[in-house]
């Protein structure tokens, strides 16, 4: 049997925490995604809103609606169990992006909980990273990516906004 370091026990605590205190949505988000892994896609319904303005650059706008059904969330046995108090809150349909912008603040934070938990195993790159991008010639063209079997380059570029976070986070 493999033994878990302290760290891993602290960081599942942690998690077993949020979740037992459902702090910003994170127990109904986790639940959703463990529905929607190994059930069925939990959205019902999809509606787009369009706008055609003859001023804009981009002249037609499409604004997608998702929405759940609760019942059908409640039907499942195993997700209306776990999630019985908190679909009990929900209109008959409701949107995703509410529990999003609940979530948001979590995930805001969550970056420089991880960092801070593991240490200076990314601070450590982050610099490196950081002071190598900026003796380049031009730092905004710098990518990595993937060849796929027809040969396309999937180009991700470069972002040191992402690391100036880590930076900020110790």
């Amino acid at each position: 049997m493999e033994k878990k370091s302290d760290k891993a026990k602290e960081y599942i605590q942690k998690t077993n925490d949020w979740y037992d205190s459902n702090i910003n949505g994170y127990k109904f988000i986790v639940n959703l995604r463990d529905y929607a892994t190994h059930r069925n896609l939990p959205v019902q319904i999809v509606r787009f809103k369009f706008d055609y303005d003859e001023t804009e650059d981009k002249k037609l706008r499409a604004e997608p609606f998702v929405e759940f059904k609760k019942r059908t969330l409640q039907e499942n046995e195993k997700l209306g169990r776990k999630l019985k108090d908190e679909l009990n809150t929900f209109p008959d349909t409701f949107s995703i992006i509410p529990l999003l912008d609940d979530i948001k603040i979590f995930t805001d934070n969550f970056l420089c909980d991880f960092i801070k938990f593991c240490g200076t195993m990314f601070t450590e790159m982050a610099d490196k990273l950081i002071q190598y991008y900026y003796t380049l010639k031009n730092p905004d063209l710098v990518s990595f990516g993937k060849v796929d079997s027809n040969g396309n380059i999937r180009h991700i570029f470069f972002q040191p906004d992402i690391l100036k976070k880590i930076k900020e986070c110790t």
